[in-house]
């Protein structure tokens, strides 16, 4: 199966569409779009584009030349998720330390006063 016909069937059953619901969407026959999903056929660039449009995503992403834009914005949010990871990180080590100057200066003074 090609990178295509296994993009679209995950496409269409994300949106849980027949593979009849969306052959008339397209305005093809059901057997035309089963035999894109199955990678007997490749549809021409006209219904690429009409498919990419149904599908919210790019030609590119469908012939597998590219991530989808979920990936994308996912890989995105990953990235700023770590960075805030990072800094909380940094915080709690920041504040660790000025807990441990707290504790020996209250240890410093309770010697002081006895």
């Amino acid at each position: 199966m090609t990178i295509f016909a296994e993009r679209l069937k995950e496409l269409r059953t994300a949106k849980k569409l027949t593979q009849k619901e969306i052959a008339e969407k397209l305005g093809v026959k059901q057997n035309s779009y089963s035999d894109w999903e199955n990678g007997k056929r490749e549809p021409n660039f006209k219904r690429l584009a009409i498919l990419a449009t149904e599908f919210e995503t790019s030609i590119d992403y469908l012939m597998g030349s590219a991530i989808s834009e979920k990936d994308n914005e996912f890989l995105s949010q990953k990235d700023i998720f770590l960075s805030q990871l990072e800094e909380i990180e940094q915080i709690s080590n920041e504040i660790i330390q000025k807990q441990q100057i707290l504790e020996n200066k209250i240890q410093a003074l309770k010697k002081e006063i006895l």
